[in-house]
C-alpha cells in the first residue's frame, strides 16, 4: 500500500486528466480497494466458467446434440459449421424443459446473467508468419473510467529476450 499511496501522493501530474479536470482527488489506498477490484475482476471474468458447467450438465442430461440445440456454443471461431453463442431459449422457456427439476443446473441459470469473459492472446515473434508479435485482446469488460484493464506500453515479454526465454511452442499470457 505504500507505494501506491506515495505515488498517489507525489504523482499528481500523472492522474488521468478527466480527474484532475473534475476537481477529484485519490483518496489513499487500502487493501480493501485491492480486494475490491480483484474480486470485480474475478466476477466480471467468470461467465466463461458458468457457461462450461451449464453446456457440461446439459450434455450429460439430455446428450451433446439437444444440449448444442438448447444452449449453443461456439468454442471454435475458426469453424463455421458450429452454431453462435445466441441460446434459442428464454430462461423461462429453460425452467419449463425436463431440466428445471434439476437443481444442479437451474442454479447456474436462475437469473439469466451470465457474466462477461475475456480472451486475451498471444503470438511470439518465432510463430507468427511475419516475425513480428500478434497481440489479439478482446477483454468483454464493462465501461468504465478507467478500465481496469488496460495496456499502457509494449510489455518486455515481447522483447527478443524474453521470447528466447520460451520453447517455440510455448505461448506467452499476461493479464
Amino acid at each position: 500500500m505504500d507505494g501506491a499511496n506515495a505515488y498517489i501522493k507525489t504523482r499528481s501530474d500523472t492522474h488521468h486528466l478527466e480527474f484532475r479536470l473534475a476537481g477529484i482527488k485519490p483518496a489513499p489506498w487500502t487493501i480493501a480497494d485491492s480486494l475490491a477490484i480483484a474480486y470485480y475482476m474475478g466476477w466480471g471474468s467468470a461467465g466463461n466458467l458458468h457457461t462450461e458447467i451449464i453446456t457440461q450438465m446439459l450434455a450429460e442430461k439430455v446428450g451433446l446434440e439437444r444440449a448444442r440445440e438448447i444452449f449453443p456454443l461456439n468454442i471454435n471461431p475458426d469453424d463455421s459449421s458450429q452454431k453462435s453463442n445466441d441460446a434459442k431459449v428464454t430462461v423461462q422457456e429453460f425452467a419449463q424443459l425436463h431440466l428445471a427439476g434439476d437443481k444442479k443446473i437451474m442454479s447456474y441459470v436462475k437469473d439469466g446473467d451470465l457474466r462477461v469473459g475475456s480472451n486475451n492472446w498471444a503470438v511470439a515473434p518465432l510463430l507468427s508468419a511475419n516475425g513480428k508479435p500478434i497481440v489479439a485482446n478482446d477483454p468483454h469488460t464493462k465501461d468504465q473510467i478507467k478500465a481496469f484493464i488496460h495496456g499502457d506500453k509494449i510489455y518486455w515479454w515481447f522483447s527478443d529476450e524474453a521470447i528466447k526465454e520460451h520453447s517455440k511452442t510455448t505461448l506467452v499470457l499476461k493479464p
